[in-house]
């Protein structure tokens, strides 16, 4: 069947048994016959979401340094992104390879690469896809966990803390992003129990098959971040 425009569905009605009927077989027509959807009044106050929205375009603002923690140890001379270069380069120029010459000698504060559990910040063009550069700036958040012990399987290593900038640059930072997805995890958990009902399953039906109600929280919220922070980049 086709369809003209994306379905968009109003979670609260889902909440009440008058209209619960009606919400399941929307739902059921958006799973089948068009593949995707939106949601609205999930249940998240618009003032957090707000905040989200000002914290993140404030991560994207910080200066460059404050995303950096250190020169790389070396034998070399110091480096020189701090130095006058010649007069005749342009002003754009200059900063590109000064900018060039400041990511050599330091690494990234939250750095992606300085986890197993692709995590943190990935800056602009960092990251190849299909063989091209993609050029996009992110950081990616999850619903926290502790560190994997050894003993546990590789992929545990996807549950584990974040990497936060620093408090002292953005201290709202991290209370919004954790408020956030700990709502957002709610609202996915019960969000799966309607898709169970919307195909004629019980509403526990996946249970079983998730590892944890944790887990699944932490799979919607990083997923629904990473989304985010890559929108922001292309707008």
């Amino acid at each position: 069947m086709s369809f003209t425009s994306v379905p968009i569905l109003d979670l609260a009605l889902a909440q009440d048994p008058a209209t619960k009927p009606g919400f399941l077989a929307d739902l059921r027509h958006a799973l089948l016959e068009v593949g995707f959807l939106y949601l609205k009044n999930v249940g998240i106050p618009d003032e957090l979401f707000q905040r989200v929205i000002k914290e993140g375009k404030a991560f994207f603002d910080i200066p460059l340094e404050e995303k950096y923690e250190f020169p790389v140890a070396s034998d070399e001379d110091p480096p020189p992104f701090r130095q006058p270069l010649h007069t005749s380069i342009t002003r754009r120029t200059q900063s590109l390879i000064s900018s060039l010459l400041f990511l050599r000698w330091h690494r990234l504060r939250i750095e992606m690469k300085n986890a197993p559990s692709f995590l943190g910040y990935s800056r602009l063009s960092a990251e190849i896809t299909a063989g091209a550069v993609d050029h996009r700036e992110q950081i990616d958040l999850s619903t926290e966990h502790p560190v994997p012990t050894p003993d546990q399987p590789r992929y545990y290593h996807l549950l584990a803390p974040n990497q936060w900038p620093s408090e002292a640059v953005l201290p709202d930072f991290r209370p919004a992003f954790t408020e956030y997805m700990r709502r957002m995890g709610a609202i996915s958990i019960a969000f799966t129990s309607l898709i169970a009902e919307a195909i004629g399953l019980p509403a526990d039906a996946f249970d079983n098959i998730r590892t944890s109600a944790t887990s699944a929280a932490a799979a919607a919220a990083a997923a629904a971040t990473k989304a985010w922070a890559r929108t922001r980049t292309a707008c």
